[in-house]
């Protein structure tokens, strides 16, 4: 029912931002190569020299990434439809582990999946770091829960928002 990755992170960690991405932009992060090259800064032999560099520079246009490190705690996507509205999906930095959650991708479901248990402490860390409190019990609802309390503390917490305006952005109908 969802797509579900724990990453060691090798990379620094630079910032403890919040990062709001495009939903079509967080949707392709879900890609193990892509994810591999954003938790660690080593070039891993079964990818090319220039496509590693390729991801390096769309996370930085992504702000996921500045100069070689790691510039976010949480990322969070939006869709933009006439207004900006948080969509379900994280991915979260904590004690040098990525995790990339997205439950719009379906891989398995919770009743048969081989990480079930990863998935439930990566809700609990992230519950914790952030001081929230998840109810349910199974893993898919948990996540729906901390999602929408992760999203309401953080909309809740901004003071203010800068959004970087590129002369390549394309207007769409």
């Amino acid at each position: 029912m969802c797509y579900f990755i724990v990453k060691t992170i090798i990379r620094p960690i630079l910032a403890q931002d919040v990062v709001f991405t495009p939903l079509d932009e967080f949707d392709k992060l879900a890609n193990d190569t892509i994810l591999g090259v954003l938790a660690s800064d080593k070039r891993d032999d079964k990818i090319s020299k220039s496509y590693f560099y390729f991801i390096v520079n769309k996370l930085r246009e992504l702000s996921l990434l500045i100069d070689n490190a790691i510039a976010f705690k949480v990322v969070l996507p939006i869709a933009v439809n006439g207004h900006i509205s948080l969509s379900q999906g994280v991915m979260y930095v904590s004690n040098k582990q990525l995790v990339y959650f997205n439950p719009r991708f379906n891989s398995m479901n919770c009743g048969n999946c081989s990480v079930v248990a990863d998935c439930v402490y990566a809700i609990k860390t992230i519950a914790k770091d952030n001081k929230l409190t998840v109810r349910k019990e199974n893993p898919f609802e948990a996540w729906n829960e901390l999602l929408s309390s992760l999203g309401e503390k953080t909309l809740h917490s901004i003071k203010s928002m800068r959004v970087r305006i590129d002369g390549d952005n394309k207007e769409t109908d």
